[in-house]
């Protein structure tokens, strides 16, 4: 069969191959498959977002930049950078969703006092401190999680990306869900490809603050 064949006819929700309209409701199996399908395809437009965003931005604009692509192209509450300086991971920039219908709000700006986290401390401490991805299905059942006081919209599910340059540890990626997720293979190699681009852009930005750079913690791998 080729595709200009006159009986060829694309999969839809209550079609067929044949081009007889089935009534049958689609099984759970091919809902989620059509979900990971367009999750699939916008994040990879996030990804080409993320990487045409200018090489000559200061830090603090490619974080603010890099937060709004991410928030605008996927169903998140918040999604921030902390930063880690002196041992301690700072937020450097973030953008959340406000109120219904109040549209993109930049929290790059802080919201009272800052809250810091130690290496090790809380789920965002602990990805940092062992270099790894940490993809959580709710909170409310991880003890490790630590709420920012200051946070208007608690999250359910919480992505931590560790932002890396060789040995380095720069910072971690954090991105908020309203509800429990499920994540799929797929989803933490994104978020992972993320950071990945954000690092990069981070670790040779030559005006970036020294700061931010710092060597990762003897013995860790």
């Amino acid at each position: 069969m080729h595709f200009d064949d006159p009986h060829y006819r694309r999969i839809e929700s209550t079609g067929t191959f044949d081009g007889h309209h089935s009534h049958a409701p689609r099984s759970a199996l091919e809902r989620d498959l059509a979900r990971n399908c367009l999750g699939l395809i916008d994040s990879l437009a996030s990804l080409r977002l993320l990487l045409s965003i200018p090489r000559d931005l200061d830090a603090q604009d490619l974080l603010g930049q890099s937060m709004r692509v991410l928030l605008r192209s996927h169903e998140v509450t918040r999604c921030s950078v902390f930063v880690l300086r002196a041992g301690l991971l700072t937020c450097a920039a973030g953008a959340s969703l406000g109120d219904a219908g109040a549209g993109l709000r930049d929290d790059t700006g802080p919201i009272g006092p800052p809250r810091t986290f130690r290496l090790g401390e809380g789920i965002m401490g602990h990805a940092a401190l062992e270099r790894v991805t940490l993809c959580v299905r709710d909170v409310r059942g991880e003890p490790r999680y630590l709420a920012i006081d200051s946070c208007p919209r608690p999250p359910r599910a919480l992505v931590c990306v560790p932002l890396l340059s060789g040995p380095r540890v720069l910072g971690v990626l954090n991105v908020s869900y309203p509800d429990p997720r499920n994540w799929a293979p797929w989803q933490q190699q994104i978020f992972e490809l993320y950071g990945q681009v954000i690092a990069e852009r981070l670790g040779f930005d030559p005006r970036a603050p020294t700061q931010v750079i710092i060597p990762v913690r003897p013995g860790i791998p």
